[in-house]
C-alpha cells in the first residue's frame, strides 16, 4: 500500500474536489498523459467550447491514425468499503456525430461513430495499472452531457482517475468540462 502523505491526500470525506481545467484555479502539475499510437491524438488543454472558464480539456482526431490517449489524475487516498461517487461533464466535436454523405453512401463506406470515452480507476499512473473501469460511454452530443457514477475500493490505497479517448481516424474529438469525485452522497455541482 502506497499512501500519499497528507500534505497531497484529498480527504472526500470533508469537501468534493473539482478538476474544471481552469488555469488560475487548477493544479495541473500532477495531471499525466500517455498516448497508445505514435501519430494519434492526445489530450490537450483547448479553449474551444469550455464547459466553465475559459478551457476544457480536448482529445482530437488524426486524419490518419487511430486514437488512444489517456489522461490521469493526481492520487487520492480512498479507502475500502467507503462510498465515492465520481462525474464528469463531456461532448463530442466534428465528424464523429456527422451524418453519412451522399458519396459515401453511394460507396457504401457509411461513417460508423465508434467513438468511446471511458472513465477508469488504478493505483499508479500507468495504462497496466487502471484495473477498475468505472464507465463507458458512447459520445453523440455536441453538448456537454454529465454523467455520474458511485463506487467502492477493495483496499486501502492512493488511486488515479484516468479517461481515455478512443476516435477513429478523421472521426472529430471528444472534451472533458469538468471533473469531480466525492464521499457518500456529497457530490452535486460545485461550479
Amino acid at each position: 500500500m502506497t499512501m500519499l502523505s497528507n500534505e497531497n491526500e484529498l480527504n472526500f470525506e470533508k469537501l468534493p474536489f473539482v478538476f474544471a481545467f481552469r488555469k488560475d484555479v487548477d493544479d495541473f502539475k500532477p495531471v499525466k498523459i500517455i498516448d497508445e499510437f505514435k501519430g494519434g491524438g492526445t489530450w490537450k488543454l483547448s479553449s474551444d467550447k469550455p464547459f466553465v472558464g475559459d478551457y476544457c480539456m480536448e482529445c482530437k482526431s488524426k486524419i490518419d491514425a487511430k486514437t488512444s490517449s489517456w489522461i490521469f489524475s493526481r492520487g487520492f487516498n480512498f479507502y475500502a468499503g467507503k462510498d465515492y461517487e465520481a462525474a464528469i461533464y463531456y461532448r463530442g466535436f466534428g465528424r464523429l456525430l456527422a451524418e453519412a454523405t451522399p458519396n459515401e453512401i453511394l460507396n457504401d463506406k457509411r461513417h460508423i461513430n465508434m467513438s468511446k470515452i471511458k472513465f477508469y480507476l488504478g493505483n499508479a499512473q500507468k495504462i497496466e495499472a487502471m484495473s477498475i473501469k468505472l464507465i463507458e460511454l458512447g459520445v453523440t452530443n455536441l453538448d456537454y452531457q454529465y454523467f455520474k457514477v458511485k463506487f467502492q475500493v477493495a483496499f486501502d490505497d492512493t488511486y488515479f482517475f484516468s479517461v481515455k479517448a478512443e476516435l477513429l481516424e478523421n472521426a472529430g474529438s471528444v472534451a472533458l468540462g469538468a471533473n469531480f469525485a466525492g464521499y457518500n452522497g456529497a457530490l452535486d455541482k460545485h461550479l
